[in-house]
């Protein structure tokens, strides 16, 4: 990832597993309460459900601050939102959570109190955003 800001994440250090499609609610609610976070880094998904899943099931998420995640995840209560295209601080966001003890244990107590959305605040939401986005096209 390189040395920018005096950061530097070694491919080996964040570990990760590739699992085979997964085609049950109740197996996918499973990995996510197992999981340390979710790490979003898509651009252009107005409404990525994986975010609001991971919310919904408590997961920590790291997200650039686009789309659904603007509403899902509320920096430093659930998440971390960092700014588009900015490789260095997601990177460093991930860092954070999975090796920050202090950073780690406050996002765990605040997501423990936090509670998601209700389905019609997100299907409002979901409305409201793709209402902008027609707008803003106009």
């Amino acid at each position: 990832m390189g040395k920018k800001n005096k950061f530097e994440v070694k491919s080996n250090i964040i570990k990760w597993t590739h699992l085979d499609l997964i085609n049950s609610d109740k197996k996918l609610n499973l990995l996510y309460r197992a999981s340390d976070l979710l790490a979003c880094p898509s651009l252009q998904c107005f409404a990525p459900h994986i975010v609001t899943e991971a919310v919904e099931n408590k997961l920590p998420v790291v997200s650039f601050d686009v789309g659904v995640a603007q509403d899902d995840v509320k920096h430093d209560v659930n998440g971390l939102l960092v700014p588009c295209y900015d490789v260095s601080i997601f990177a460093q966001s991930l860092y954070d959570i999975l090796y920050d003890e202090v950073k780690r244990k406050n996002l765990l107590s605040s997501l423990k109190n936090h509670n998601p959305m209700r389905e019609e605040d997100e299907a409002t939401t979901i409305i409201n955003y793709s209402t902008k986005l027609v707008k803003r096209k106009n």
